[in-house]
């Protein structure tokens, strides 16, 4: 009403804002084809009582070269449906576009999504290769909140996520007061990969964190040239747009659980960073069989860089450093796939591993002893009645305490 476009309707001087008024609902019983707009301008919706200017839970409506701006919540939010969105254009929204319960998004393409006031999206995680694919992104020249952000969500088919667009990254982040674990799962019957490409960036917080197959759904990650890393470290951009920098603990883990398929679990020059929060083992926990990591740096977690049960991963030429410990090996008699890599300093003793494991963890890796001095030791987890001996000759500057309970 406060718009004076078309003339000064309210009769007064003040001038119109984002939320001036609600939203247009095409809700579940509404006509998909009968529900058309056509060169049209939405603007100065999204009371904060609705979820979006334009909400859509029918099931395929048409918005085509229309103009979406000035929503004090999204401008399109979408559950369930699956809209034909063409040829729009959004800008200064709180969000271009919500979308949720969607497995796909091929009606949304061609559309120019201009900066808002959030990240410009918040879409479910399986509708990646559509969004980012179709669409257009300007990233905010302050280089804030520049993220395609995600819902949790279970991916149950093989998808390749493209690079996001140049100034983006991938953000995942739980900040909503939970305290327990919310994974985006990869599983499925057909045991679906998730594949990234060289040069993406995924960014997570608190409670956020990756699960790699779940019970009866077995699932792969496919990562190469990735970092995994918290929404506060501004490599990529001031994601969070605040001045707080990363730090230890700040996102959960990466986890190939027991139901991860090994061949399809393998990452390669990648890097983790800032996780491991304290309900967690460690940043990457790995319960699989013989997953791959290979020349990666995995450093700041909370917890362990890596932390294995059971299962005998390949680990080769990868370096740790600034962890509370590098690796956190349990259950396992050896540990041969673990090779070749550079353990430096960490917050604590470098590594806490099965007794079991001493001559390959000790022999076939490079470890660097603490200038101070302290906690210089290969700690391991035993029996109270287990007794060690013939260990492996150690590491230079190092110890070995013999049992840990």
């Amino acid at each position: 009403m406060r718009d004076n476009q078309g003339g000064d309707t309210d009769g007064t001087a003040t001038a119109a804002a984002t939320g001036d008024w609600n939203y247009v609902n095409l809700s579940a019983t509404a006509v998909s084809d009968s529900c058309v707009f056509t060169n049209c301008e939405f603007r100065y919706g999204g009371n904060n009582g609705s979820a979006g200017m334009l909400m859509i839970s029918a099931a395929t409506p048409r918005i085509e070269n229309s103009y979406i701006y000035e929503s004090q919540t999204a401008g399109i939010y979408i559950i369930g449906a699956n809209p034909q969105v063409v040829g729009c254009r959004f800008a200064d929204n709180y969000r271009a576009l919500d979308i949720r319960g969607r497995a796909t998004a091929p009606g949304i393409t061609g559309n120019q999504i201009e900066p808002q006031d959030n990240t410009p999206v918040i879409i479910d995680a399986r509708c990646v290769p559509d969004i980012v694919s179709n669409n257009t992104f300007t990233a905010r020249l302050d280089g804030k909140l520049n993220a395609i952000q995600l819902w949790e969500t279970t991916i149950g088919t093989s998808m390749t996520w493209p690079v996001p667009p140049p100034g983006f990254v991938y953000l995942y982040s739980t900040n909503d007061g939970y305290s327990n674990p919310r994974p985006i799962v990869i599983g499925g019957t057909g045991s679906p990969v998730l594949t990234l490409l060289p040069g993406t960036i995924v960014k997570l917080y608190e409670e956020a964190c990756l699960q790699v197959g779940n019970t009866g759904a077995p699932g792969g990650l496919k990562a190469n040239g990735v970092i995994f890393t918290s929404m506060r470290d501004n490599q990529g951009g001031d994601t969070d747009g605040t001045a707080t920098a990363a730090a230890t603990g700040d996102w959960n883990y990466v986890n190939l659980s027991a139901t991860a398929v090994s061949d399809s679990c393998v990452f390669t020059n990648c890097e983790f960073r800032y996780g491991g929060n304290n309900g967690s083992a460690g940043m990457l926990m790995i319960s699989a069989a013989t997953p791959r990591i290979e020349n990666s740096y995995i450093y700041e977690s909370q917890t362990a860089g890596i932390y294995i049960i059971g299962a005998n991963p390949q680990v080769v030429g990868c370096r740790f450093a600034d962890n509370y410990r590098a690796l956190d090996i349990r259950g396992r008699a050896t540990a041969p796939g673990i090779t070749g890599n550079q353990i430096e300093p960490q917050d604590n003793t470098p590594v806490i591993i099965d007794a079991r494991c001493v001559p390959d963890i000790v022999s076939n890796n490079t470890f660097t002893a603490r200038l101070d001095g302290k906690l210089n030791a290969i700690q391991l987890w035993g029996d109270d009645d287990r007794y060690v001996d013939d260990l492996a000759g150690t590491a230079a500057g190092l110890r070995v305490p013999l049992l840990h309970k």
